[in-house]
């Protein structure tokens, strides 16, 4: 209200609370009775010099008053005895109804379309100034400069710059819980003060975005913060109307796609904006084992944990599990970190899979199988990559729903036959012939014998089998054999649960 009475009177004093919210004026002539919340103006020739003090919330005083005595109020604002009463009383009421009409056209906009740029600019006229909106992670949601959205390009890029935004932080002042000011002169190399404003839209702690009012036009001042308190509130409605509504449609988009279902071009978009995704880099897929005292309240809780830990990504509970996509060029994928951060959030028992790397978001339910594949085969408390275990799949999955010896050829039963009965191991000596491509010599040291002992070995092993060891099918056949055999003796749990 100071404010924008001092741009038409002059005020002699400005005192009191400044973040006082004030009622509609009421006009003082001597006798009438005030209510002790109202907003009085009064002109200093009808103050009671003599008895009771006149009580109100806030006096807008015409002229001093005497020796500061005939007043009580928390505040109060003294303009210049000259002007009329009439007068000050018209601007007062004017000032009200364009407040007023901002107001409304705020609540209208909500209403309707929850316009961030549209609630921006028709407030960047109201401060006469520059706002910025940001998100979560610093990107521009929004921008306006005094009611034109887009202006100020060079700002904009001060403002995300990741250098400038770690000296802002030493210069920040904070005016309120949510809200802080930054000297910009030293850090954007600039000649005269430039003090921006910055509000953090906060949901239960949450950091949804902040609002920066940065001063394009004229310097900031009190009037500004209280006015972008108000902003604040209608902004933090529409951005979580808008923060919901994407990420409802994320989050659909991203199970449709872990399920196999196709998703439109602009869904595969919004998700890969969620991830910062730009075209070459490339993306992994992680699935956590969630135990059993994770319950969905703590899953947000779990969630905002993480991505402290591995930004850039997007996160789900899916087929009981919590599986994240995570733009790998851009987090890094520490595997380390990650590991310690199981430990402390999960505690025991958990373990994790990571599937490939890829870049085409429509290809990730092959890369959620492939982690769904290296989560199966990870140890408790440990982190497995489907690189390092994709022939142990290839194993657990060749059999399909038989045993693995319904695979043997005929020639391999009578050789595990011979093998219970005889002091030579029939199988090891076939392992290790095969390892080394059917050449005697190797196979003889590998297995510390003579080679006319390995000769005599090799001619019953063959007679045993009765199979063309020369034909590469044939070979093939027994070296996949032998590692199912071998794994059915592993603690590798699906190839035991196959085998």
């Amino acid at each position: 209200m100071a404010f924008e009475l001092e741009n038409r009177f002059r005020l002699e004093t400005v005192c009191g609370n400044p973040g006082l919210p004030l009622p509609l004026p009421v006009m003082y002539y001597t006798g009438i009775e005030l209510p002790p919340d109202c907003f009085c103006i009064v002109q200093s020739a009808e103050i009671p010099v003599d008895g009771e003090p006149l009580r109100a919330l806030c006096f807008l005083c015409l002229g001093e008053p005497p020796d500061g005595r005939g007043l009580d109020a928390p505040a109060l604002i003294v303009v210049k005895h000259s002007y009329s009463i009439g007068e000050v009383y018209n601007r007062v009421q004017q000032i009200y109804q364009e407040l007023h009409e901002w107001d409304e056209n705020l609540r209208r906009i909500l209403k309707h379309s929850g316009s961030i740029q549209e609630m921006l600019d028709i407030s960047s006229q109201v401060f006469q100034n520059t706002l910025i909106m940001t998100d979560e992670e610093n990107n521009i949601v929004s921008m306006s400069s005094i009611g034109f959205p887009g202006e100020g390009q060079e700002i904009e890029n001060r403002l995300i710059d990741q250098d400038a935004f770690r000296n802002q932080v030493a210069s920040l002042q904070r005016i309120s819980s949510a809200c802080y000011t930054v000297e910009l002169r030293e850090t954007w190399g600039l000649d005269e003060s430039f003090v921006a404003m910055f509000l953090s839209i906060l949901n239960d702690q949450v950091l949804l975005g902040t609002l920066a009012l940065l001063p394009s036009c004229r310097p900031l001042g009190e009037h500004d913060h209280q006015i972008l308190i108000r902003l604040g509130e209608y902004l933090k409605e529409a951005y979580l109307h808008t923060f919901l509504a994407k990420k409802k449609r994320v989050t659909e988009c991203y199970v449709g796609l872990l399920s196999g279902e196709s998703a439109s071009e602009e869904s595969i978009s919004l998700l890969g904006t969620a991830c910062n995704k730009e075209d070459q880099d490339q993306m992994r897929c992680i699935v956590i084992t969630l135990p059993p005292q994770v319950t969905e309240s703590y899953y947000v809780v779990l969630t905002n944990r993480f991505h402290e830990v591995v930004p850039n990504a997007v996160s789900t509970v899916y087929e009981g599990n919590f599986v994240v996509l995570v733009n790998a060029t851009k987090s890094g994928l520490n595997k380390k970190r990650l590991r310690g951060w199981l430990n402390a959030s999960l505690g025991e028992g958990v373990r994790a899979g990571i599937g490939d790397a890829f870049s085409n978001l429509e290809d990730l339910r092959v890369h959620y199988l492939e982690s769904v594949a290296a989560h199966g085969f990870a140890d408790t408390n440990k982190i497995k990559e489907f690189v390092e275990c994709r022939l142990d799949y290839a194993l657990s999955n060749c059999c399909g729903y038989l045993p693995a010896s319904s695979l043997y050829p005929d020639g391999l039963h009578r050789l595990l036959e011979l093998n219970r009965t005889s002091t030579v191991d029939y199988i090891e000596t076939l392992r290790v012939w095969l390892e080394e491509g059917l050449n005697d010599s190797r196979t003889a040291n590998r297995l510390f014998v003579r080679r006319n002992s390995f000769l005599s070995r090799r001619e019953r092993l063959l007679a045993t089998l009765g199979i063309d060891i020369k034909d590469p099918d044939a070979r093939f056949h027994l070296s996949l054999c032998l590692r199912l055999l071998a794994a059915s003796t592993s603690k590798k749990k699906h190839l035991v649960d196959n085998v």
